[in-house]
């Protein structure tokens, strides 16, 4: 999952693990990936997605992958949709998701080196948040298709 990992507002990937040849290929993936999200977000309707951007989407399948095999983890999954919510305190997270706190803290570790959440630390507290960007819009769109009746 080195290929894919997306920093604070700006959506700047981060490729530390990459070879300087191979990281300019993920970012127009992640580019892509960002417009067609942004495109075809709120639409509703399978015809937004052409032949042709399937065809191109093809090519990016990678990174789309990449993003998805990290949330696909049920507890990474609970994990972004509590913060989606909002900000928390890891001991506060640790209260609403049922982990121990090692696993949680593994679990926050891979998302913050994924760059899918952001952290804050305010005096010895650590506060944990999602980071905008395609994560948190696929969160949202699964919230609003399973959780139907929730605020």
């Amino acid at each position: 999952m080195a290929g894919l990992r997306l920093d604070r507002l700006d959506w700047q990937p981060v490729f530390s693990a990459l070879p300087a040849d191979r990281a300019g290929l993920y970012i127009s993936h992640v580019e892509y990936i960002k417009q067609a999200i942004m495109t075809t977000a709120g639409t509703g309707t399978a015809s937004a997605i052409t032949a042709t951007t399937t065809r191109e989407f093809a090519t990016h399948a990678d990174s789309a992958s990449a993003l998805l095999k990290c949330i696909a983890n049920p507890n990474r999954l609970m994990i972004l949709c509590t913060l989606a919510a909002g900000e928390l305190s890891v001991s506060a997270l640790n209260d609403r998701i049922p982990l121990s706190q090692s696993a949680l803290s593994q679990h926050l570790a891979m998302l913050r080196h994924e760059g899918l959440v952001g952290t804050r630390r305010e005096a010895q507290t650590i506060y944990y948040h999602a980071q905008p960007g395609p994560a948190l819009d696929v969160i949202r769109v699964l919230h609003r298709h399973f959780c139907p009746y929730t605020p």
